[in-house]
């Protein structure tokens, strides 16, 4: 099991980035995903609605920031781009080769899991997409909206 006693510290840090991150992200321009930086990291995220535990989901890191509002689209490739398919796997029930490269078959998969969260389908993870997914919910198991 995952022991939080003694991890609030580092857990408000985490949520204080996430927050300030997000609070830059949604200010720059309209529309949102074009001001959107492109995700370029995977990262834990700590479930703040009770029951503990994290979720894992791409994010962009710049320095000491991380923000979960960024953009993966057809084309990109990397361990954020692999996260995403084991996302639309696990969350969404697809059956993606875990790769790291996005091209038809995940963007396809994408598509339909915006469809199931009822955002704009568009085939791209921007922030829209981000805030209506399920993430894994480590260590509990199954899946969480942020």
């Amino acid at each position: 099991m995952f022991d939080l006693r003694g991890a609030a510290p580092r857990w408000a840090a985490g949520v204080a980035a996430v927050v300030a991150g997000t609070a830059v992200a949604v200010g720059v321009a309209s529309p949102a995903q074009a001001a959107a930086p492109r995700c370029n990291a995977v990262d834990f995220m700590p479930y703040i609605h009770g029951g503990g535990g994290v979720l894992e989901l791409p994010v962009y890191r710049s320095g000491g920031s991380i923000t979960v509002l960024c953009t993966l689209s057809y084309g990109d490739s990397g361990d954020d781009v692999r996260q995403l398919q084991w996302i639309l796997n696990y969350c969404y029930k697809k059956s993606l080769s875990v790769d790291g490269q996005f091209g038809p078959k995940t963007r396809t998969a994408l598509m339909q899991a915006q469809d199931t969260e009822n955002v704009k389908v568009d085939g791209i993870y921007g922030p829209q997409t981000a805030m209506a997914f399920k993430f894994p919910w480590i260590p509990n198991g199954g899946c969480k909206r942020l």
